[in-house]
């Protein structure tokens, strides 16, 4: 159920912002603007609740992904100087007609999802291997998720929305040659509302030439959500993550 897990698919960074942001390399100019699809397929466990009942969920990734009717997942970042803004976006649509954590019911859900925020960069030279970056960052977090239920057993719906503070630290490491280790922490929702969310990733970042970069690298999210009424959940969310990033 890939729209019960705000947070373990986006905590984008910036939980995702994260995986993709504050991205996959640091632009050197002056100026530049980066754009970063990305995909990132974790393995989910953990427990959800809905309608008074709660349950165990472990998914694996290609289970996740089977059911996933159309979504996408982006970041982009404008930098100027040692001062960078970031907007993140993921959309999921997941559709099964045999859900078996929900004892094998329909299950329809839709995740949106948005991060804006700004940071700035700090670099320590390394000498000729170039030089460090350490980038803290913080935003806030907008999360909308909608799950509908329906079966012989179980028939409900649940509309949630929230916004949360978040923060973060990305730092860069210049490795051999053509590539750079990127590794970042971020939190979000800091117990002000219902929500926590911790994310942890470590990427490798090849430059390709020109103005194309691709990493690869593993993420591990933590989500909390806690609710009056509707959807709760604790997921914990691992797995590989791919980038694609695009500088002007």
């Amino acid at each position: 159920m890939c729209c019960l897990l705000p947070g373990v698919i986006a905590a984008p960074a910036a939980s995702a912002a994260a995986s993709s942001s504050p991205a996959f390399g640091m632009g050197e100019s002056q100026q530049t603007l980066i754009l970063a699809p990305y995909l990132w397929a974790p393995n989910i466990s953990g427990s959800i609740g809905l309608a008074g009942l709660r349950m165990p969920l472990q998914l694996s990734s290609n289970l996740l992904f089977k059911g996933v009717n159309t979504g996408g997942m982006g970041y982009a970042r404008w930098q100027r100087g040692g001062r960078f803004a970031y907007a993140e976006g993921i959309f999921i649509s997941f559709g099964e007609k045999s859900f078996a954590p929900f004892f094998g019911e329909s299950v329809d859900s839709t995740l949106r999802f948005g991060e804006v925020g700004g940071g700035v960069v700090r670099r320590r030279s390394l000498g000729a291997r170039g030089a460090m970056t350490f980038s803290p960052y913080a935003g806030l977090r907008y999360t909308r998720l909608t799950v509908d239920v329906a079966g012989v057993l179980l028939t409900t719906g649940s509309k949630n929305q929230w916004v949360d503070p978040a923060a973060g630290l990305l730092l860069n490491f210049p490795l051999a040659g053509r590539f750079d280790l990127i590794s970042k922490l971020d939190a979000a929702g800091f117990g002000i509302s219902s929500n926590e969310y911790y994310t942890a990733l470590a990427v490798v970042n090849c430059r390709l030439g020109g103005q194309l970069q691709v990493a690869a690298g593993y993420r591990w999210t933590k989500a909390h959500y806690r609710s009056s009424g509707g959807v709760n959940f604790d997921l914990d969310g691992r797995g590989p993550l791919l980038g694609l990033q695009y500088s002007i």
